[in-house]
């Protein structure tokens, strides 16, 4: 698994993480590291969850924990944005060219009012799935802040 961020932030990992930020048990067989765990959990920046369906529901799971309230779910109509919080987006590869576009319409919207913190997941890589044009190069950069990559090997 690898974790890259778009605005690498010289973050500390102390020794002794609190335990809402501990990395679970139940990704060890991720190979995913304390300090990426850390980053994940602590930076309240766009999560993209990219892997497995059974690996993507693993680290969903595992963050729900640490995330920020209030916990929206995208059903494919914009919830209420007011105070920001936490959009849990599943499945974003599946979204059809409408769906994606209302997304993007929302995140926009949002980002001039209340921040929101979307932490979303993908069971194929998405980056060859714009150059088939079947999902929108804006989307992918909006949702791609720091990447959770679990086809890759530690």
């Amino acid at each position: 698994m690898s974790i890259r961020t778009s605005r690498r932030r010289a973050q500390r990992v102390p020794r002794a993480l609190p335990e809402a930020h501990a990395l679970p048990p139940e990704l060890s067989e991720f190979n995913i590291s304390r300090s990426d765990w850390w980053i994940v959990v602590t930076s309240h920046m766009n999560v993209l969850v990219e892997g497995s369906d059974t690996g993507t529901d693993a680290v969903m799971a595992a963050l729900q924990p640490p995330l920020r309230t209030p916990v929206r779910r995208w059903t494919g109509r914009p919830p209420d944005s007011r105070g920001g919080g936490t959009l849990i987006v599943r499945a974003v590869d599946r979204l059809d060219g409408d769906a994606q576009r209302t997304l993007l319409e929302y995140l926009a919207a949002a980002r001039g009012q209340h921040p929101v913190q979307v932490v979303s997941t993908s069971s194929q890589l998405l980056f060859p799935m714009i150059e088939r044009g079947l999902f929108r190069e804006e989307l992918y950069y909006r949702l791609n802040t720091v990447r959770v990559d679990l086809n890759e090997k530690a």
